[in-house]
């Protein structure tokens, strides 16, 4: 069965694929009803920011003695605590409706997938499948099927939303936000290259912050979609064509076909995705609406403006000065000028958020 992610990104084929199956779900549809779903997250998230932030507030009022604003403020609290229930039951709804239409989706023949999608799929199973660490997906089951030989393997359920999802409403991430997940994907990789694997498609969609259905405050992040990594101990040779990555996010080495890739190169990914969190932008933003080369072009080429350069005057200048020497580290052209390990480099981000 194919998530809905894929079908996102491949509509057309997608539709193509069911013409002539039942189905009574179209692309566009399952789309709309991801939407519903994504919505009814955010409204849900949204309102909990609302009660956290006037929770702070009474008590400054309070300190100031201002009781008729502490009561407006509790009346506030009070509200959203009993808005919450019903906005948590419309996103269950929400997933249920999208998990349900998702079941209704039937399976593909293998013709209809290509053999490079095919071999992906396989190496994301046998290497989560291997994976045990919390910052990772844990794979529960694999298998074949029957009727007909279709390859399927099975992944705990996730409830939150991915980095990408946060920043794409124009919002920056706050400091201390971006370190802590940061941290935890950092585990993540020095997890992985200890194993000998890279990624090699870091970026904010494959970072993904679960919602604890018990404790709001517990967050805990997972990177995901080893679809493309590389196993370095594998010698099987891949498709000369062909740059793998996301082009946003790929460092020098891998922009061009059969790069030399290491653990350096996730680490450069992840500073490319901590510029973007914490400033809205992209460094090479100016040249999204082109053909991608130029992208490739600037990641090999171009100096990037350091992330201050986005920021407002008034922040401390050391923590501007911070923020730009650890973008600058992560993202050197020349991976022997960038951190060695995923362990330095979160020891470099600790050193950040003293600034937070």
């Amino acid at each position: 069965m194919h998530d809905i992610k894929w079908i996102r990104e491949n509509p057309d084929r997608f539709d193509a694929a069911l013409q002539n199956r039942r189905s009574s779900r179209s692309a566009s549809e399952l789309i709309a009803l991801d939407d519903a779903r994504r919505a009814a997250i955010l409204a849900v998230e949204q309102a909990q920011e609302k009660r956290n932030s006037a929770s702070k507030l009474v008590g400054q009022a309070k300190a100031q003695k201002d009781e008729a604003k502490a009561a407006a403020l509790m009346a506030e609290v009070g509200a959203l605590k009993e808005q919450l229930p019903t906005l948590e039951a419309a996103r269950r709804e929400a997933e249920d409706a999208l998990r349900n239409a998702m079941l209704e989706v039937p399976n593909l023949p293998k013709d209809d997938v290509p053999e490079g999608e095919q071999r992906r799929f396989r190496r994301e199973a046998r290497l989560c499948g291997s994976f045990m660490h919390p910052n990772l997906v844990r794979v529960l089951d694999v298998g074949t099927t029957q009727e007909q030989g279709l390859f399927w393997f099975v992944m705990e359920f996730l409830e939150g939303r991915d980095l990408w999802g946060a920043m794409k409403r124009g919002r920056t991430v706050p400091l201390h936000v971006v370190c802590e997940i940061f941290r935890q994907v950092l585990d993540a990789l020095r997890y992985v290259h200890l194993r000998g694997i890279v990624h090699r498609d870091v970026k904010p969609a494959n970072i993904f912050v679960t919602r604890d259905a018990f404790d709001p405050d517990l967050r805990t992040v997972k990177l995901l979609d080893f679809g493309v990594a590389r196993d370095l101990h594998d010698e099987t040779p891949e498709d000369p064509r062909l740059i793998l990555g996301d082009p946003r996010y790929l460092p020098p080495e891998q922009s061009r076909p059969q790069g030399a890739v290491d653990a350096r190169s996730d680490l450069y990914a992840l500073g490319m995705t901590f510029y973007e969190a914490i400033t809205g932008h992209h460094p090479f933003e100016d040249v999204f609406d082109q053909h991608p080369r130029e992208l490739l072009r600037c990641h090999r080429d171009r100096m990037p403006d350091p992330p201050s350069r986005h920021l407002s005057a008034n922040v401390d200048p050391r923590k501007s000065m911070a923020m730009d020497a650890f973008f600058r580290k992560a993202c050197a052209k020349d991976p022997e000028q960038r951190f060695p390990d995923a362990r330095t480099m979160q020891q470099a981000l600790y050193e950040v958020g003293r600034y937070a």
